[in-house]
């Protein structure tokens, strides 16, 4: 659905050093279905459907909706809290993008591996790997994202920042630890796809991507302006620059939607 959402377009004749791609919303948002999709997706990125029923499906619905809001996303208490659950959306939504748009295999589950759900996952924000007919990896894809609901002129060039400070032992870092969760979870080829990036010492093409998500009316190119005027910028490297209609709203409903979405899981559609 991730397709039916946003639209993506390759800026041309800009003057800026990198690729800038931008992501508009289309009206979908107002369909029914388009929010319980959205936390669906969420929900998945958290946990895993099977070992939810598992523990929930011979108990309350109850005790499944207090497990779910109190234990597995961020809450809203304090302001690091919010900005905690809003950098989750946003690399959440930037996986999706590159699972279901770019057709990678994604990093995506590593949320479901994060020891305290107040905290940001750790490493790179979020890793695709390309493969090729054959189904062996032919490249990577590194991407630093930032969600923002409020203007920061530096936002880009923090981007930037944090995106070239992950070397090769990030990657495999993360390549290792995603191997090792899908060898867990009895998926040996996708464990072998990320264990070549292991083997191989990460020796692949890369992409670089600074993906930000962004309040739309808070939006302002000067953003744009100041990354291209940093000195020791890299080259080569693309901006997505999602613009986001009342970002925090979407964000927290789709959210609340997920003790709803758990119960369907769990128990089935009544």
């Amino acid at each position: 659905m991730i397709r039916d959402w946003l639209i993506h377009s390759n800026r041309s004749n800009h003057r800026y050093k990198y690729n800038i791609i931008d992501v508009s919303e289309t009206d979908i948002r107002a369909e029914t279905a388009f929010p319980l999709w959205l936390a669906t997706e969420l929900l998945l990125a958290y946990k895993n459907p099977n070992h939810l029923k598992r523990r929930y499906s011979k108990r309350g619905k109850a005790e499944l909706r207090d497990y779910l809001i109190n234990e597995v996303f961020p809450p809203l208490t304090t302001v690091i809290d919010k900005n905690v659950r809003r950098g989750d959306w946003g690399e959440i939504v930037t996986s999706l993008i590159l699972r279901d748009i770019g057709q990678l295999e994604t990093a995506l589950i590593k949320l479901r591996y994060k020891l305290n759900r107040k905290k940001s996952s750790f490493g790179i924000d979020v890793f695709g790997v390309q493969l090729d007919k054959a189904g062996k990896v032919c490249g990577l894809c590194v991407c630093e994202t930032k969600t923002k609901i409020t203007y920061d002129k530096k936002i880009g060039i923090k981007a930037h920042d944090s995106l070239f400070s992950n070397d090769t032992s990030a990657i495999i870092t993360i390549s290792d630890f995603m191997s090792t969760l899908y060898y867990n979870e009895g998926k040996l080829e996708l464990s072998d796809q990320f264990d070549e990036i292991v083997l191989q010492k990460a020796n692949f093409p890369t992409n670089h991507h600074v993906f930000l998500v962004h309040e739309k009316n808070k939006w302002n190119e000067d953003i744009l302006v100041e990354l291209d005027n940093l000195q020791g910028l890299k080259q080569g490297f693309n901006v997505n620059v999602l613009l986001i209609d009342d970002l925090d709203h979407l964000a927290n409903h789709s959210f609340s939607l997920i003790p709803d979405v758990g119960e369907d899981i769990v128990y089935g559609t009544p």
